[in-house]
């Protein structure tokens, strides 16, 4: 540890000591250093004085953001390794917002700051499996019947497993974010129906547009219940009802927020004529926040949907790709089951390929 602090104040000191607000010198004037230098400063003294103080999360988000408007800063370069402990680091493949981030996503139990708010406290499947686990070993809960499969390790091309913890290993072993609906009114609602058979998911995007993150991204969701495709992939649930014979689009609370939700037009998907309830604006847009995010933690994700040649050019298809289809970017349910219509009729799929791109 004294080791670390020395490290650190012998970084720390050709920084204190630059800026315009520098002491004079006998010598001459103090030295007036331009202000984007002056942010680059502030941005690592804010870095090593998180290290310094144990938030090491909070130090590596900063790292990072520098380093994606100064790729190749040493000093940056040098904090970052501290604050991962020498782990190695993926960089974004697109540059990092100048702004302060809006929230942070997991994986492999690392905060990555993202330009997108994000709930990653409130529906968690690793903290609900705990709490059962608990509730068992104290007698409090019937050991049967047994926890549902939410999560598991994802695994590579060979079968062999990938360290949920080992955030490079993870990052390689992703190439593809499948959407879903949810079949719900909100997303806790969702979440107490997944609690209660063996399906889970990464993300949702709430009616309102909040993001949750249910589980982090270094581990296997049960979404499509295909193994080759689970363990590829990073699952996002829309809450939408879908049923607009019984069930309301939206919660009650909506009306004084003044969201709506549309009706979608008949659609045909899987070779049917299908109508269901569409997304709000707030959802929309949070999703292609979510969605950019992502593309930047996982750079083998291309920022693509599938797209096929009809009578006008090229089109996303409203059906399953077919047996033995190895689909890379981002695709719905519906790309891989031929039973499966979600995100349904009511999901703009070019205006949502344009905005991710």
């Amino acid at each position: 540890m004294r080791e670390l602090r020395v490290a650190l104040l012998a970084l720390l000191a050709p920084i204190a000591l630059s800026g315009c607000d520098a002491p004079a010198t006998p010598t001459g004037p103090p030295r007036c250093e331009p202000q984007e230098e002056l942010g680059v400063e502030r941005r690592l003294k804010e870095g090593f004085r998180d290290l310094a103080e144990g938030d090491r999360e909070g130090a590596a988000a900063t790292f990072e953001l520098l380093l994606g408007d100064e790729p190749g800063h040493p000093e940056a370069l040098v904090g970052l390794r501290l604050a991962t402990r020498g782990e190695q680091v993926v960089r974004p493949k697109v540059r990092a917002p100048v702004a302060a981030p809006k929230g942070v996503i997991y994986i492999a139990g690392q905060a990555v700051a993202v330009d997108v708010p994000v709930n990653t406290e409130r529906y968690r499947f690793e903290e609900r499996k705990a709490m059962i686990e608990l509730a068992r070993e104290r007698g409090l809960a019937p050991e049967q019947p047994p926890i549902p499969r939410w999560y598991r390790a994802r695994t590579d091309e060979a079968g062999a497993e990938v360290d949920p913890t080992d955030r490079a290993a993870v990052v390689d072993a992703v190439d593809l974010i499948v959407l879903h609906d949810s079949r719900t009114v909100t997303a806790r609602e969702a979440f107490v129906y997944l609690g209660t058979n063996p399906g889970s998911t990464h993300f949702y995007v709430d009616w309102d547009g909040t993001v949750f993150q249910t589980l982090d991204l270094g581990w296997e969701a049960n979404h499509v219940d295909l193994t080759p495709i689970d363990r590829r992939s990073v699952s996002v649930d829309i809450v939408n009802p879908v049923d607009i014979t019984s069930r309301p689009p939206l919660p009650p609370e909506a009306a004084d927020a003044g969201i709506t939700r549309p009706l979608s037009e008949f659609i045909v998907i899987q070779g049917e004529e299908v109508q269901a309830w569409g997304y709000t604006e707030a959802q929309k847009k949070s999703l292609v926040q979510l969605v950019r995010a992502l593309l930047a933690v996982f750079p083998q994700v291309p920022a693509q949907v599938p797209r096929t040649l009809d009578g006008s050019g090229p089109a996303v298809p409203r059906r399953a790709l077919g047996p033995g289809a190895q689909p890379v970017g981002v695709v719905g349910h519906l790309h891989l089951f031929s039973r499966a219509v979600d995100p349904g009729p009511g999901f703009d799929w070019e205006s949502f390929g344009d905005a991710i791109r």
